[in-house]
């Protein structure tokens, strides 16, 4: 979401930044992806390794086993669904998001931009719960618009520079979790 956010950016010289430092968008079907990852489903995957993955690349949005931060839905409450699911909702994080964790693009008058989920909100204050545990609550005087991305705050693409043998052992860990 956030790299989506900058090559989007209304700052022209932003989003060139952007485009220059990440590139284009690589576009891979949802039918592709899955099919590329769909040993990951029969592989037995190791715990350990997995914990490994999800420390890479999880942990600052997710908790499982008591580590990571509760931004998004605690990974004990989503193994239920399965490995499929699981797996085509980590590979399209998009396809499938419960409201209170859908983006929003927030911008301030001192020209501070935030991607973040919207915490508590009151008449005169909201707070943006962001990756990391970082929370910041913001003077809706402060505010000069807030708008919603329709989509995940789990950036698309995490997948990228995983082995369908990591994939496993990442969806296995989130099956031994608790």
């Amino acid at each position: 979401v956030q790299v989506t956010s900058l090559r989007t950016n209304r700052d022209k010289n932003i989003a060139g930044l952007a485009m220059a430092l990440f590139g284009e968008a690589k576009t891979e079907s949802n039918e592709e992806l899955v099919k590329r990852y769909q040993a990951s489903l029969v592989l037995p995957g190791n715990v350990e390794s997995g914990r490994k993955v999800f420390a890479e690349r999880c942990v600052s949005c997710h908790r499982a086993n008591g580590e990571g931060f509760p931004l998004g839905p605690d990974l004990v409450t989503v193994k239920a669904k399965g490995r499929e699911d699981l797996l085509k909702n980590i590979l399209n994080p998009n396809a499938e998001v419960a409201p209170q964790y859908i983006a929003f693009e927030v911008d301030t008058l001192d020209d501070e931009s935030f991607t973040a989920i919207l915490g508590d909100e009151s008449p005169t204050h909201v707070t943006l719960k962001m990756a990391g545990g970082v929370a910041r609550t913001l003077v809706r005087k402060a505010v000069k618009g807030m708008r919603s991305s329709g989509k995940s705050l789990m950036p698309e693409g995490l997948h990228e520079g995983l082995s369908a043998e990591q994939m496993a052992d990442l969806l296995r860990f989130i099956a031994a979790s608790n």
